[in-house]
C-alpha cells in the first residue's frame, strides 16, 4: 500500500521541489515545437495551390503552440515554485499530448496526405472529360 502511496504523492504533489534536471531539455523541446509551428504556419500560407496540405494541416499549428506555450509555463512556474501550475501531472499530460500530437502530424503526412492527393489527381482527371456548361 505505502508504494501506492508514494507513486500518487509523488504525481499529485503541488509544489515539487525546486531541483529538476530537465530544464534545458524542455526548453529545448519547447523552441523546437514553436519553431516548427511556424514554420508550418508560413507554409500552409506560402503554398496556396495545394489545398490538400492546406486542409489537412490548418489546424496543428495552433495545437502545437499551445503546446509549447503549455510546457514553457510549467518550466516557468516549477522554476519560481508555483503551486499547482507546477505539478508533474501537468508536465506529464502535456508531454502526452505533444506525443499524440507529433503521432497525428505523422500519420497525416505519412498516410493520409498522399491518399487525399492522389484521390484529388484521379477526381481532377475525371472532371477533365465532364462537358462544361456553356454560357452564352
Amino acid at each position: 500500500m505505502q508504494p501506492i502511496y508514494s507513486l500518487i504523492s509523488y504525481i499529485f504533489d503541488p509544489l515539487p521541489p525546486g531541483s529538476f534536471g530537465y530544464y534545458i531539455v524542455l526548453a529545448v523541446l519547447a523552441t523546437i515545437i514553436f519553431g516548427f509551428s511556424f514554420y508550418l504556419r508560413l507554409h500552409i500560407r506560402k503554398d496556396k495551390e495545394n489545398r490538400i496540405f492546406r486542409r489537412l494541416f490548418r489546424g496543428f499549428p495552433l495545437k502545437m503552440e499551445t503546446v509549447a506555450i503549455i510546457i514553457a509555463i510549467n518550466l516557468l512556474a516549477r522554476y519560481y515554485h508555483v503551486a499547482f501550475l507546477s505539478m508533474r501531472l501537468v508536465l506529464f499530460l502535456t508531454l502526452v499530448a505533444a506525443a499524440y500530437l507529433a503521432y497525428r502530424i505523422g500519420d497525416t503526412y505519412l498516410k493520409q496526405y498522399p491518399l487525399e492527393k492522389k484521390r484529388h489527381h484521379e477526381q481532377m482527371e475525371k472532371n477533365r472529360y465532364i462537358p462544361r456548361k456553356k454560357h452564352k
